[in-house]
């Protein structure tokens, strides 16, 4: 994984929206609320509509990226 993002809300939808449509396409996220009932549907949405792997856990993202951006 190129890039991964703590916490996917709305400034990391948009920077990974941007860069996908630049050709990179190694994006992943790790978001607590992803599960959440009610904000986990955006959350899952917007990674989808965008290419970006969502992980379980903080320590999956944090082994899995090259990068880390907190956001």
């Amino acid at each position: 994984m190129r890039l991964v993002f703590i916490g996917f809300g709305e400034a990391a939808y948009n920077i990974a929206s941007g860069l996908k449509a630049e050709g990179l396409i190694d994006i992943g996220a790790y978001d607590r609320n992803a599960a959440d009932p009610q904000l986990g549907g955006l959350i899952q949405q917007r990674a989808a509509e965008v290419g970006v792997k969502l992980f379980e856990s903080l320590e999956g993202a944090y082994q899995a990226g090259e990068f880390i951006a907190c956001l």
